[in-house]
């Protein structure tokens, strides 16, 4: 019997997923990559990546890796430049305090404008300059978006010089735009020059809870020395020179707790081999008074 041959059905192929930037960007895309030296900026910057990475494995050279980003850049600033590419959105993380029209101004750039128009650099450096921002991260993510990640100053004192309050960083850095009343329980200091020395007295008298628990307030003596006010009305004068080492020595006396709760009004620690202490009024009144007992 003859044998009879069946044909075998044609295998259907699933169409080419088309490529991951023509997916992206459309037929923009498409008709860019037919000229020959968008595909090859696209297949430079691609290079420029790989030897990126290959250096930091091997511990390459900081120079070499700073040209490759800059090679990559300047390729992918092109391709933007034949796409057309634009920006339709700003997304900015890690904003609590900063004010976000006078952030929206110190970025500087519209809905709309070229990609190819959009400094990062520059846009980072007006964003530093906002009193809140400590440092930013600003970059473009393709096709239309610009990041911004914002890293903010922590209110760490108030700042009182004549009669203004200030909230400011542990850098002595002013905040601008914030009510100090929000912050009351924060350190105060006091004076000129206090907010650039605030970390120093901050962290002397946090080393003497017994101490700073009766601190209400660090005044800056002639950007020199500093004198803690006390709630009780007290004054402790710390010397220009030594002032952890006179402040350890009273805080571990005896006789320290007698004294801030005696009806003196300051307590002079500028000798390093005594102190000077000042009655109130009333009670050197009394002293002086003849037949009182004291």
């Amino acid at each position: 019997m003859p044998t009879v041959k069946r044909r075998s059905s044609p295998r259907v192929q699933a169409a080419p997923r088309p490529p991951l930037l023509s997916r992206l960007f459309g037929r923009r895309m498409e008709r860019a990559l037919r000229r020959r030296w968008v595909r090859r900026s696209l297949g430079l910057g691609m290079g420029a990546v790989c030897a990126m990475g290959l250096l930091s494995l091997l511990g390459g050279v900081d120079r070499i890796a700073h040209d490759a980003r800059n090679l990559w850049r300047g390729q992918m600033e092109q391709a933007a430049s034949v796409l057309d590419l634009r920006l339709a959105r700003v997304l900015v993380s890690g904003r609590e305090e900063t004010d976000p029209e006078l952030l929206r101004l110190q970025v500087g750039v519209e809905i709309g404008a070229p990609l190819t128009a959009v400094d990062v650099r520059a846009v980072r450096s007006r964003v530093e300059q906002i009193s809140w921002v400590e440092s930013a991260s600003v970059r473009l993510v393709l096709p239309d978006t610009l990041l911004i990640d914002l890293q903010e100053r922590t209110p760490y004192a108030i700042w009182q010089v004549d009669r203004d309050f200030h909230v400011i960083d542990r850098e002595g850095v002013r905040l601008t735009s914030v009510e100090w009343t929000r912050h009351k329980g924060l350190p105060l200091v006091v004076g000129a020059g206090a907010n650039l020395r605030v970390e120093e007295i901050t962290r002397l008298v946090a080393a003497h809870p017994e101490i700073e628990r009766q601190v209400q307030a660090a005044v800056r003596v002639r950007d020199r020395r500093w004198t803690l006010h006390l709630w009780n009305g007290v004054d402790l004068l710390l010397p220009e020179e030594g002032a952890a080492q006179a402040l350890a020595g009273f805080a571990g006396d005896p006789e320290a707790g007698r004294l801030l709760s005696a009806d003196v009004e300051r307590i002079d620690l500028r000798q390093k081999d005594r102190w000077y202490v000042r009655l109130t009024p009333e009670t050197a009144k009394q002293i002086r008074e003849p037949g009182r007992e004291t």
